[in-house]
C-alpha cells in the first residue's frame, strides 16, 4: 500500500489543536496562580478595641490557652481571619507604608554548569520607617543575592517549582541578613542563558 503524504489541511488543523491546548493550558495555570494569591487585607476592629487591661475582648484572649478563643469572646473580625497567617509577615496597615526599592541587575555564573549565567532583576519591600536609605540596603541585598547565586545549580532552578524555591530561598536570605528589615523580595526578570 502506498502512504499518503500529510495534506496542508491535516498539518494545519494538527497546529490549531495544539495552540488551542497551549491557550488552555497557560489559562488554567494562570488561573491556579491568581487563586493562590491572598485577599486584599479587610479593615478589622482590632483598632477600635478598648486597652487589654480594661476588660475588652483583647483581655478575654489573655486568659484562655492558645488556640482556644473562648465562646463568644472574639469579634467578626477574628472569626474571619484565616488560623494560618504567618507571624513574620508584617500587618495590613504596615504595607500600606511600604516601600519598593528595585535593585540593580543582578548578573552572576552558577556553580554547575560552567559557563551557565544568571540575570536576576528584582525589588525588595521595607517599612517607610526603615533606619538608614532603601538604595543601601538594596546595593546590600544585590551582593547577598549574588553570592546566593553562585552556590545553585541548574537543576535547582528548573521549572515551576525551582522558580518557587529559589524565590523563598531568597525571601529567607533578606529577611536574615537585614534583620527583618526587608519584608519581601520580588522578582521581575530572571534570564538563565
Amino acid at each position: 500500500m502506498a502512504t499518503q503524504a500529510p495534506t496542508s489541511k491535516g498539518i494545519l488543523t494538527t497546529v490549531i489543536a495544539v495552540v488551542v491546548l497551549a491557550a488552555a493550558g497557560f489559562g488554567a495555570g494562570v488561573a491556579t496562580r491568581m487563586s493562590a494569591l491572598p485577599e486584599a487585607p479587610k479593615p478589622t476592629a482590632a483598632a477600635e478595641e478598648p486597652p487589654a487591661g480594661e476588660g475588652g475582648p483583647s483581655a478575654a484572649k489573655k486568659d484562655t490557652p492558645s488556640g482556644d478563643h473562648g465562646t463568644g469572646s472574639g469579634t467578626a473580625a477574628e472569626a474571619e481571619s484565616p488560623a494560618h497567617e504567618a507571624a513574620d509577615e508584617p500587618a495590613a496597615e504596615n504595607w500600606a507604608k511600604a516601600v519598593v526599592t528595585p535593585l540593580d541587575p543582578i548578573i552572576t555564573n552558577i556553580s554547575h554548569p560552567k559557563g551557565v549565567w544568571i540575570r536576576l532583576e528584582g525589588s525588595i519591600v521595607t517599612s517607610a520607617e526603615l533606619e538608614g536609605s532603601p538604595k543601601a540596603l538594596a546595593a546590600q541585598a544585590g551582593q547577598h543575592i549574588m553570592s546566593y547565586l553562585r552556590t545553585i545549580r541548574l537543576e535547582q532552578i528548573e521549572g515551576a517549582s525551582g522558580l518557587l524555591h529559589l524565590r523563598e530561598d531568597i525571601n529567607e536570605i533578606m529577611r536574615t541578613f537585614s534583620g527583618g528589615a526587608v519584608h519581601q523580595a520580588i522578582i521581575t526578570g530572571f534570564i538563565v542563558e
